[in-house]
């Protein structure tokens, strides 16, 4: 009988075992889903902001934390907001995970900055406050493609991309928001 070919198996067998061992594991999980954008629960948010640069400026809140709790528009008049046109905004940015990532680093060694993305003076700001935290997310321009838009979340120094159906479901006026069924038309 032969041994050498049954020990070369065996010596290969325990380095890829070794490999396994030390480095596989440490390795990220592929199967582990990607981080979302922003930890907030949709339900928990009290007070929206959105500012759209020198065109409108809207405020909506609800009396207390709760999916159901009905939202009402404080800022420019008050009046009920429609919550079927709020709340999948909002469920939508909870569950939100960015298409790409640009970090501080990559815009260092690249020599960019945050205008190149239109985040210098961002086309829309919207501010969620919830459990007394506050988060602003600032909405640049699109991406040369026109299917996502750079975002950035105030206090972290990376851009994301997400897709355009963000920018594109907020309003563009303050009847955008505001719930139409108390208006009778005769």
């Amino acid at each position: 009988m032969r041994w050498k070919p049954t020990w070369i198996l065996l010596s290969i067998a325990a380095v890829l075992f070794a490999f396994i061992f030390l480095f596989e594991r440490r390795l990220p999980d592929a199967n582990r889903p990607p981080p979302r954008l922003l930890a907030f629960s949709p339900g928990e948010v009290t007070n929206i902001q959105l500012r759209l640069t020198n065109q409108l400026t809207l405020s909506v809140a609800r009396a207390k934390p709760g999916v159901n709790v009905p939202l009402n528009l404080t800022f420019p008049v008050s009046y009920p907001a429609r919550h079927h046109a709020i709340q999948p905004l909002l469920n939508a940015l909870a569950e939100v995970i960015p298409v790409a990532e640009i970090s501080a680093q990559e815009l260092k060694a690249g020599k960019r900055t945050i205008a190149e993305f239109g985040l210098d003076v961002p086309q829309a700001t919207l501010t969620l406050q919830h459990h007394g935290q506050r988060i602003e997310i600032l909405f640049g321009s699109k991406t040369p493609v026109g299917d996502g838009v750079y975002v950035q979340v105030l206090n972290q120094s990376s851009i994301y991309i997400l897709s355009a159906e963000f920018v594109n479901a907020l309003p563009r006026s303050y009847n955008d928001w505001r719930d139409l069924s108390l208006l009778i038309i005769g």
